[in-house]
Parts: structure tokens; C-alpha cells; sequence
């Protein structure tokens, strides 16, 4: 995953990332990640995502690289 690609996400208003996808959420931040962390193991708020070193973030699961350049294209 690409720092640029998180940033792009977060102009578009998207908050996380769950399983692989960046979504947006309603009411209270906090209240909605944990409902998420219950049931999904693979949440990430993206402006936390973007503090992580680049090894870290080539490592996150989600997307594959040809994902990954249909999305910046």
C-alpha cells in the first residue's frame, strides 16, 4: 500500500480501511471502529495508516498491485 494512495483516500472522505477497502462512517468515529474491530480483524484508521514506516505499509494485506495501480490511474 502506497502513502500517496492513503492520502487520496482521505481527501475523498473516506475515515478507515476495512478489510482491504476504504470506507467512510457515520456518527462517532470511535463508536464505529470498535463495532468493527468486533466483527473484522482487518480495520485501520487511514491517518494512523499514514504514520506507519513503508515496509510496514508494503505488508498490509487489502489490495494487490495491479489494485493498487487501476486506483491511481
Amino acid at each position: 500500500m502506497k502513502r500517496d494512495q492513503i492520502q487520496k483516500w482521505l481527501e475523498e472522505g473516506y475515515q478507515i480501511l476495512s478489510d482491504g477497502e476504504p470506507k467512510g462512517i457515520e456518527g462517532t468515529l470511535l463508536d464505529s471502529v470498535n463495532k468493527l474491530n468486533d466483527e473484522e480483524p482487518q480495520v485501520f484508521m487511514l491517518e494512523d495508516l499514514l504514520k506507519w514506516p513503508d515496509d510496514r505499509l508494503d505488508k498490509l494485506d487489502g489490495f494487490s498491485d495491479e489494485q493498487m495501480e487501476a486506483m491511481d490511474s
